[in-house]
């Protein structure tokens, strides 16, 4: 059967060849810095030494992390101490959340699906164990929105 090129809506098409990520070894002030680095982006997929996805690290889940709760110094315009004493531990000591892919042929609807899966501000694009690329939610924002102002429904970019 012959394959057909992928249609502007699917996830090779939305995609961006950058995938924020650092490795499970990185510490915790250099995933601030990452995080920083990217603009839009709150979460950072997280790599075992061979290069398969442990899960994703949000901003969020770093933050739940770094304070454990511990809020009563922020009122005194102060940083708790447990802050400055954690931000070397490494990454894989933060609870990460689960990491949700992507395929290349993916269509609008099940990218929809994926995101809503997880907490991510976006998702890695695989072609089996090779990891290639990222959607953003804003990227498939994008997508959709144009597609939904453009009134061209025939064939559905949907999958339905």
């Amino acid at each position: 059967m012959k394959r057909q090129a992928p249609s502007p809506a699917t996830a090779s098409s939305l995609m961006q060849n950058d995938l924020p990520h650092l490795p499970a070894g990185s510490n915790i002030r250099t995933a601030f810095e990452r995080l920083l680095e990217q603009p839009g982006g709150l979460s950072l997929l997280v790599l075992a030494e061979d290069g398969q996805a442990r899960g994703y690290l949000s901003a969020e889940g770093l933050l739940r992390f770094l304070f454990d709760g511990e809020t009563a110094s922020l009122e005194q315009g102060q940083l708790p101490p447990t802050i400055l004493a954690r931000l070397n531990l490494p990454l894989d000591r933060i609870p990460l959340e689960r990491a949700v892919f992507l395929s290349p042929d993916d269509n609008l609807a099940t990218m929809l699906r994926r995101f809503s899966e997880t907490e991510a501000s976006w998702l890695a694009v695989s072609d089996g164990q090779r990891l290639i690329g990222q959607v953003s939610l804003q990227d498939l924002y994008l997508a959709t929105a144009t597609l939904t102002l453009s009134g061209d429904s025939n064939p559905s970019p949907f999958g339905e």
